[in-house]
């Protein structure tokens, strides 16, 4: 308890401010597969639909702050995913390690951690060689495994051809850039109070993206996936919700 005190507190000292190039390039492709089904990874849909939790639990591993409480968000995911396994399928032996990894990559891919390397190098560093040899090193390393899983991930892995693969790649990539250019032009409007001129760009300085931040992003994302990128009125009424927080 002693050390999980400690931890909590020298985590703003000694956890990275800023993404590193690792943890940004995790980010930037789990976000360009998000089109992934269970099928692809050959594990039953109806395990997805039981999974929300788990992947809850890797979210809040990511704004955990001792390395306990981020493996204990691990661990709660593991039993999360076993539990599914063993209810739907009717068994009463625990999951074994080839049922459970495809889940465990689906669920990273769908939780989208910002800082998937720095997270597990931080667990790394602070357990004892004894830990790491032990369950809580488990975690860390089905962690480390599954995530190095999904930045090699090709088509033959997810039993589809190149083509295919690539043209969902690409559509995701397509989609992210309509949403982030929506994004610009509407945090645009919300800080200068109109649009910009014909030979003007949509430049945003490091506090005006600060300002709008994530929430946003996302309420955007999700009207342009929803071929909402028309109805100012509803974005403007859904973004309005935030606001006030955000500008606090």
């Amino acid at each position: 308890k002693i050390q999980n005190h400690i931890l909590r507190h020298i985590y703003r000292k000694v956890f990275p401010k800023k993404q590193t190039e690792k943890d940004l390039q995790f980010y930037n492709i789990t976000r360009k597969l998000d089109w992934i089904k269970p099928e692809h990874l050959e594990f039953k849909k109806l395990y997805a639909n039981q999974l929300k939790f788990a992947e809850k639990s890797i979210k809040k591993m990511e704004k955990a702050r001792s390395v306990y409480d981020k493996l204990d968000c691990i661990q709660n995911a593991y039993v999360t995913m076993n539990n599914t396994i063993k209810f739907i399928s009717g068994k009463n032996e625990d999951a074994g390690q080839d049922e459970l990894t495809p889940l465990f990559q689906y669920i990273l891919i769908r939780a989208q951690p910002k800082c998937m390397n720095t997270n597990i190098n931080y667990i790394k560093c602070l357990l004892s060689e004894s830990e790491l040899m032990g369950s809580r090193g488990f975690y860390v390393s089905q962690m480390e495994s599954a995530s190095s899983f999904i930045l090699n991930i090709n088509h033959n892995q997810l039993k589809m051809s190149k083509e295919e693969f690539d043209s969902k790649i690409k559509m995701s990539e397509k989609n992210d850039k309509e949403s982030i250019d929506y994004l610009k032009r509407y945090a645009w409007l919300i800080i200068n109070g109109k649009d910009k001129g014909p030979n003007e760009d949509y430049i945003l300085n490091e506090d005006d993206v600060i300002k709008i931040g994530d929430r946003i992003y996302l309420v955007f994302k999700k009207n342009i996936n929803n071929n909402d990128k028309n109805d100012s009125t509803n974005n403007i009424s859904k973004v309005n919700e935030n606001i006030g927080s955000i500008f606090a």
